[in-house]
């Protein structure tokens, strides 16, 4: 018999080294809440909806996004760390002059 879908996420999940787990709850008006929650590396993320599959679709999506955020974050920090930004004249710039105007 094969995985339902839920369960390979479930399974990407716990490859990808997230802490997860879920929970189902009965609201006030008695529908179905799942909740899911996972965390890695000090990250937490929860997410609710009313189908286990569909909270561990959200979940992912969450995930997903987040990690493309820290992607970027990263590679925007690593193109500072390679070129510092200076505003053009910094260069040219000489404090000595009387005029203090920028001298090529």
């Amino acid at each position: 018999m094969g995985l339902k879908y839920w369960e390979t996420i479930a399974d990407n999940l716990g490859k990808a080294g997230w802490t997860w787990g879920c929970v189902a709850s009965v609201d006030r008006e008695g529908r179905t809440i799942w909740v899911v929650a996972a965390e890695r590396d000090g990250q937490r993320f929860i997410v609710h909806a009313d189908e286990k599959l569909t909270a561990l679709l959200n979940l992912n999506r969450r995930l997903a996004l987040a990690a493309n955020c820290l992607d970027n974050r990263r590679g925007i920090l690593s193109r500072l760390d390679k070129k510092p930004l200076t505003h053009e004249s910094d260069h040219d710039f000489n404090p000595s002059t009387a005029d203090g105007q920028v001298h090529n």
